[in-house]
């Protein structure tokens, strides 16, 4: 075991950043909750002031961060849907020009279809999602 003034030294030594990592692998451990697990690498991401913004804004929730692939699907259907908006072009030549791959075109087609409904439940000017219910 560790002389206390040694763990005492060892802990002064760490950062700000070093100690909210301690904090969250504690949590991890201490809760037994996967999700947790990766918490600790946070704080090396984000600076201390939108690593508390987003645990105060997101604590007890769980999230799930999406791949950037999902997230380049999303941005290629929408220059797909802006291009079948703003053209006469069929969405083949659409395809084309804007470089989709063959296995991109069916969950292009899936957001396509989403996109108008999306374009009105959605507030940009707050950013919040306006529940219609």
């Amino acid at each position: 075991m560790m002389p206390k003034s040694n763990i005492i030294k060892a802990l002064e030594e760490l950062d700000k950043k070093d100690i909210y990592s301690l904090i969250l692998f504690i949590l991890y451990r201490l809760k037994e909750i996967p999700e947790y697990s990766t918490l600790s690498e946070l704080v090396y991401i984000l600076d201390n002031e939108n690593f508390i913004k987003l645990i105060n804004y997101y604590g007890g929730k769980t999230i799930r961060i999406p791949k950037i692939d999902e997230l380049s699907t999303i941005l290629n259907a929408l220059l797909v849907y802006e291009r079948e908006q703003n053209t006469d072009l069929p969405l083949s030549d659409i395809f084309k020009d804007i470089g989709i791959n063959k296995k991109e075109i069916p969950e292009i087609m899936k957001i396509l279809q989403l996109i108008p409904q999306l374009m009105s439940d959605y507030d940009f000017k707050r950013e919040t999602y306006k529940n219609k219910n």
